[in-house]
């Protein structure tokens, strides 16, 4: 990942940054992603939602899921 996607992630999610990163990565690999994509999803829905909700739902697809339909509405 680019240092100003970390930079982002680090500000947003604070001390709960490596288990976001941990939660993208293992997303990532099971749907074949790159890693740096769902990590921008993942600090969007934080911005629109807040950070809370990315680091309270351990189910990423579910968190992506809900993102793509809120946009579809």
């Amino acid at each position: 990942m680019d240092s100003e996607v970390i930079g982002k992630a680090m500000d947003l999610f604070g001390n709960d940054y490596e288990l976001i990163k941990d939660r993208a990565n293992e997303y990532s690999i099971s749907t074949g992603n790159r890693m740096v994509d769902v990590m921008n999803v993942l600090i969007t829905i934080a911005v629109r939602r807040g950070p809370e909700l990315v680091i309270s739902e351990s189910n990423v697809r579910a968190l992506i899921s809900e993102e793509a339909l809120r946009q579809l509405i």
